[in-house]
């Protein structure tokens, strides 16, 4: 999964990727399934909820990374 940024305001890209391998994609219009996810809330809500599983993973990864860095017992 790339990018949410179309699912919270002020639905701007914020990061950049780029594929080491070749790469199927599936892209979705972003106004559409906001604007289906806003008429259907348990729709909206599963989306939510998968993309935040998605995201906390993420962040814990970055978290760890941050720590090999700057943690306990580091130099600057």
């Amino acid at each position: 999964m790339l990018g949410w940024s179309w699912l919270f305001e002020p639905y701007k890209w914020q990061f950049d990727a780029e594929a080491r391998d070749d790469v199927a994609a599936v892209a979705f219009d972003g106004v559409c399934l906001r604007n289906k996810c806003d008429s259907d809330a348990q729709l909206g809500y599963l989306l939510v909820q998968r993309f935040a599983k998605v995201m906390l993973a993420r962040l814990q990864s970055v978290r760890m990374r941050m720590l090999d860095i700057y943690g306990p017992g580091t130099r600057s």
